[in-house]
């Protein structure tokens, strides 16, 4: 069986899992997507343009931070707070959080 801290979803991962994934995502706060790479595996991800950098961006989550994520009721939070929580797991300082608030307000 797949390890669930994997960013790689597959057949393996337990359908609570699943069904935690299905209801972040019918969240209307953040926009998370499936997608596939060049070799077929399926990954879960949070779209976090302009969030962090003014680029394109996206934080692939592990069957256990959707877990998390659903424990934690993110789903129901605003999308700072998930934005929050993507920067504490990249490890980043409050200096690069809110660049795009930042950026509107110069």
């Amino acid at each position: 069986m797949q390890s669930l801290e994997n960013i790689i979803w597959n057949k393996d991962v337990p359908s609570e899992y699943w069904y935690y994934a299905s209801i972040l995502a019918s969240a209307d706060n953040v926009h998370m997507y499936w997608c596939t790479d060049n070799k077929d595996q399926l990954y879960y991800s949070i779209l976090c343009n302009d969030n962090f950098i003014g680029a394109a961006d996206s934080q692939e989550i592990s069957p256990l931070d959707v877990k998390y994520l659903y424990d934690n009721n993110y789903h129901l939070k605003d999308w700072r707070e998930v934005m929050q929580w993507i920067a504490d797991k990249r490890g980043y300082d409050k200096d690069m959080i809110w660049w795009i608030d930042r950026k509107r307000n110069t």
